[in-house]
């Protein structure tokens, strides 16, 4: 890294909850690793990026925020699926529950031949998200941090070599499952700074993965690397 160079930096998170995976080798019929390595081979002189993985042990607990999305969506709901607050809903549904109370005094017995309502079942989306999520629970997780640090001369060529690594990591986009995106909330001089010291959040806990899919990110090269 030049003393006079421009840097781009930036930290990778997941753009959807946790619980959905991202690409792991099992769908891929080449070595993950190459992509990574190929763009970072293409650096010139004075040039320079570096790609940081820190990983650390995380407890059960993430488990159940997975049982709750597959519960969500075996109803047929979705995995962000939250009980929001109206107070007008409140207030109506109060009005309505009086009516419905008065009513009901003054109604006739009904029979029992009324159907019950039959419970939702999950959607085809929510089928195969249901099967992503069981799969990711069935392997040990770690809270993982991903940062990128880029160094050249000018600063059209910085940006130009992290789009090259932005876009490699966009191999692991899982069309029903989980991608990487950019942290926008953490400014670039943070993430040098926490790049130099390997500063590791108080929690990371937005950002789960598994060593399947830490092994598509990163592995010991092999003769095919």
């Amino acid at each position: 890294f030049g003393e006079h160079n421009h840097h781009a930096a930036l930290e990778l998170i997941l753009k959807n909850p946790l619980a959905l995976p991202i690409k792991t080798y099992k769908e891929f019929e080449t070595d993950t690793l190459n992509t990574i390595t190929n763009t970072l081979s293409r650096f010139g002189k004075d040039e320079g990026a570096g790609v940081q993985i820190l990983v650390r042990p995380t407890d059960n607990k993430w488990h159940k925020t997975l049982d709750y999305a597959i519960k969500n969506l075996r109803e047929g709901g979705s995995i962000t699926t939250k009980k929001k607050i109206d107070t007008r809903k409140i207030i109506t549904s109060t009005v309505e529950l009086g009516s419905e109370i008065v009513r009901s005094v003054n109604a006739p017995t009904e029979g029992e031949g009324k159907q019950k309502e039959e419970p939702k079942g999950p959607t085809p989306i929510g089928e195969q998200q249901i099967k992503l999520i069981t799969e990711k629970m069935g392997v040990v997780g770690f809270e993982t941090v991903i940062r990128i640090v880029v160094s050249s001369p000018d600063v059209a060529s910085a940006k130009a070599h992290m789009a090259s690594i932005i876009s490699a990591f966009s191999t692991f986009n899982h069309p029903a499952g989980n991608a990487f995106v950019m942290h926008k909330k953490k400014p670039a001089e943070e993430v040098v700074r926490d790049f130099i010291f390997r500063a590791f959040p108080y929690s990371a806990e937005k950002n789960i993965l598994n060593t399947e899919e830490l092994a598509s990110i990163f592995h010991f090269p092999n003769r095919n690397t």
